[in-house]
């Protein structure tokens, strides 16, 4: 999974386990981290762990074991037009003018490093 971060793309396999793992941790919200994180990685009666029963797939067991978490759910905020248009990227056609600055400056020529010598036995 970790190539997706790196801007490569995801595995559809990954992808699918990613997409049914947040929708059980959505599901089984508890309202708070600390609360979450407590019933994902508290043993239960059985000796298992949620978390663990996650990483392996087990998405209706770990249903089961913790049921529907009490959180209300939270709507996502909603953006004015005026926000949204603030937040737009410019059209190409103004881009096309803009000023490039340079990157590298103008100089002389650059040394090779030197060498250091380690001295052992002191």
């Amino acid at each position: 999974m970790h190539f997706w971060a790196s801007g490569k793309p995801m595995a559809s396999s990954n992808e699918e386990h990613l997409q049914r793992l947040l929708a059980v941790v959505r599901k089984v919200d508890r309202g708070s981290a600390s609360a979450n994180r407590a019933v994902l990685l508290g043993v239960r009666e059985d000796g298992s762990l949620p978390f663990d029963l996650l990483a392996a797939g087990d998405y209706d067991r770990v249903l089961a074991l913790l049921g529907p978490g009490e959180s209300p759910r939270v709507s996502p905020p909603k953006i004015s037009a005026e926000a949204r248009v603030a937040r737009a990227p410019r059209p190409p056609e103004e881009l096309v003018d803009a000023l490039h600055d340079r990157i590298h400056r103008e100089g002389g020529t650059a040394r090779a490093a030197k060498s250091v010598r380690v001295r052992s036995g002191r």
